[in-house]
């Protein structure tokens, strides 16, 4: 089939459990009929003992510093370590594997150390390694001069390395394998409804990157557009595909007529500098003198304007006191600063010779009352400059005004899954006083929505709130919005067996910016179908906050009848339920007869998948919290149709998921993220620790799923 080059990331190759991931995308493609060439980055993030920040850390720097020549050679050890791991352990899966310098690979550059540009590659080395049956892995980011000196090819370049060896091999693909599935709408953690995108084109993904997406590195698309190699874009541990990024073998991919905007793009960090003069920029040399000062200083530029009287720009933050101090030496002009400005841009191919884009961009931003500084513009995007605190507004309407929302399809039925398809029950994390740890809170929350979580319960069952006093939910809830409010939904667990104090709650909550409420059946009091739908729409009716109510009857002691729920979702902010009977003849009855656009998620982690093959929309999951991306591949595999490749993924699972429920939850799923290196303290009485059996029981489990 073919050469695949696949490149991994830092993310994906810092941790032995990711590694595993690594040398399973690379078994597969392998298996597929594939010849591999594998590229690496250096093993994990800044802090982590071999990242590149981290021996950067190792050395100073500025006038004392080490020479650049030398600062090559130091960072270029990170890839190399993880050349050499990643080479072992695919010999230790029973594959033969060769480690090689970027040098070794063929990667010749310039010798501008630090920023060093690729002049060719001579691959005739990793050629041979493949000839011999061998799975070259590929140090990234670097390489070495005609005379040998290694060199590095500056920040996120490893994508840069990958492209040029597929180009200079012909290879069928290049995959950039990430932390992120695919190239999105818009950055998830500004705009929650961003979705995929399936296909992108080259010039497309290239005005993304240098506008802000930092999926991959821009110059890696410019040299594939060069090569006309296509890319996959994926995240490391899924199933998905990702994004292709390709122009069509007969031209540019075609360009629907509703995709006029591909996607928003942004960057933070600038800052808006103003010249004006009683002179003329254009009948003088001022204009000239002024670019070439800041261009000798090593000043980069954007969003350049040039009128008779006034030019403006902007420069990353970093450079404003050295933008001022040289702008001064020219006393005929005025200097204004702007900071804390952003650029939010909307990019796209097919708004090329479309009018109105403009008109619609203005539109936008005005109804979300964002001020615009500045605008410019090219055949591919419209870039408008705002203030940084208006950002999350302008992403959003943007992204709203184009119609880049995520939507879902199911049998047909275009459904809004308005909390996501994975909603992880969140545990709350105790201290070793049992008191409630926030900080953890906030760092786990953060964790989940890393890992594939669309959205976050806050305050159920799980997360032991029958223990919790009112004030430690309102904070617990507030320190978690803080956290990942506009990363993901957040629901807060406001029901009890008090109507009048779950409405007090629901009322504190809504105040906290949570995006709905999740409310629990009654229990002890056992209400009847009446008393319960009274129950609910009273506390619905209090808010505006959309509600999930939660049918748990093993919890409860009472069910809410399929005919109560149709009669709750007339109610407008009643929109989902999550599903707990344990009963799939309810749930299809559900399906059957709410609307359509009526959420059904699960609420057993066991019956996902069988709840969604009778029209559920995903689940409200506890073991996200070991497995959420596997939980999520699991059902975006069911959701395009792969139904073998779910059941795969839940019969994968589902020893896990027994495991979790060895004894009354949260107890397994705490002990369990202790046991994985994430440990949220214990719980509190009436509930107990694991017993010595049922401890061993959950640890076999993990060690035969390598999570430890």
């Amino acid at each position: 089939m073919g050469i695949l080059v696949q490149k991994f990331g830092g993310s994906s190759t810092g941790t032995a459990a990711r590694r595993q991931q690594v040398i399973g995308h690379i078994i597969e493609a392998r298996s597929a009929g594939h010849d591999c060439v594998v590229v690496v980055s250096a093993m994990g993030r800044s802090g982590d003992p071999y990242a590149t920040d981290t021996l950067r850390s190792l050395v100073g720097s500025g006038p004392h510093g080490v020479p650049l020549r030398e600062m090559d050679l130091l960072m270029s050890c990170g890839e190399i370590i993880a050349a050499t791991v990643i080479a072992q352990e695919l010999a230790l899966a029973g594959h033969k594997a060769k480690a090689f310098t970027g040098g070794q690979a063929g990667m010749v550059t310039d010798s501008n150390h630090g920023n060093a540009k690729i002049l060719e590659v001579k691959p005739h080395k990793i050629k041979q390694a493949l000839q011999e049956g061998f799975i070259p892995v590929i140090a990234g980011f670097q390489g070495h001069t005609v005379d040998g000196d290694i060199t590095t090819l500056g920040r996120g370049a490893g994508d840069t390395s990958a492209v040029a060896i597929g180009v200079a091999l012909r290879a069928q693909m290049v995959e950039i394998y990430t932390d992120v599935d695919g190239v999105m709408t818009a950055d998830p953690r500004v705009e929650p409804h961003a979705r995929r995108l399936d296909t992108v084109t080259y010039r497309e993904i290239v005005e993304m990157a240098h506008l802000g997406a930092r999926v991959i590195h821009p110059r890696a698309v410019e040299i594939a557009m060069e090569g006309h190699m296509p890319l996959r874009i994926r995240a490391t541990g899924s199933t998905s595909l990702g994004t292709l990024v390709q122009d069509s073998p007969n031209g540019p991919i075609e360009i629907r007529n509703d995709r006029v905007v591909t996607g928003i793009a942004h960057v933070c960090g600038m800052v808006q500098v103003q010249l004006e003069t009683t002179e003329s920029f254009s009948q003088s040399d001022l204009a000239l003198t002024v670019f070439q000062k800041l261009a000798d200083a090593g000043i980069s530029l954007d969003m350049i304007y040039v009128s008779p009287q006034r030019i403006a720009f902007i420069v990353e933050k970093r450079w404003v006191e050295e933008t001022r101090t040289l702008l001064g030496e020219f006393p005929i002009v005025s200097v204004t600063i702007q900071p804390e400005v952003a650029k939010v841009s909307a990019v796209g191919a097919g708004m090329r010779g479309v009018p109105g884009v403009m008109a619609q961009v203005i539109a936008a931003l005005q109804g979300a009352e964002v001020t615009i500084l500045q605008t410019t513009d090219s055949h591919a995007n419209i870039s408008c400059l705002v203030r940084e605190h208006d950002v999350k507004a302008a992403v959003q309407a943007l992204h709203g005004q184009f119609g880049l929302g995520r939507l879902d399809k199911f049998y047909g039925v275009i459904l809004m899954a308005e909390f996501g398809r994975l909603l992880t029950a969140m545990v709350t994390p105790f201290d070793n006083e049992l008191g409630v740890d926030y900080d953890k809170a906030a760092a786990l929350a953060e964790k989940l929505c890393k890992s594939g979580s669309d959205g976050l319960v806050v305050c159920g069952t799980t997360g032991e709130s029958p223990t919790l006093s009112d004030a430690e939910k309102v904070k617990l809830i507030q320190v978690v919005v803080e956290a990942v409010g506009g990363k993901a939904a957040v629901l807060a667990g406001t029901g009890s067996n008090n109507t009048a104090h779950s409405l007090e709650l629901t009322k504190s909550v809504q105040r906290l910016g949570v995006d709905g409420i999740m409310l629990v059946a009654p229990y002890y009091n056992r209400p009847s179908q009446e008393g319960l739908y009274q129950h609910f729409r009273t506390i619905a009716q209090s808010s505006s906050l959309p509600v999930m109510i939660y049918n748990i009857p093993g919890r409860t002691g009472v069910n809410i009848l399929p005919e109560t729920m149709v009669r709750l979702a007339e109610i407008s902010n009643i929109v989902a339920i999550k599903e707990s009977s344990g009963n799939l003849d309810q749930a299809a009855e559900l399906r059957r007869v709410l609307p359509k656009e009526f959420a059904i998620y699960s609420g057993d982690d066991s019956l996902t998948l069988p709840i969604m093959s009778v029209g559920g929309v995903g689940v409200v999951s506890v073991a996200a919290h070991l497995v959420g991306r596997r939980i999520k591949d699991m059902i975006e595999a069911f959701v395009q149709g792969k139904v073998a490749a779910a059941a795969q993924i839940n019969a994968e699972l589902l020893p896990l998921v027994k495991a979790l429920f060895v004894t009354t939850n949260p107890v397994p799923v705490k002990l369990a993220l202790k046991m994985v290196g994430s440990p949220v303290g214990d719980v509190r009485l009436p509930l107990v620790s694991a017993t010595e059996a049922e401890a061993t029981l959950i640890k076999k489990t993990l060690e035969n799923m390598h999570l430890i």
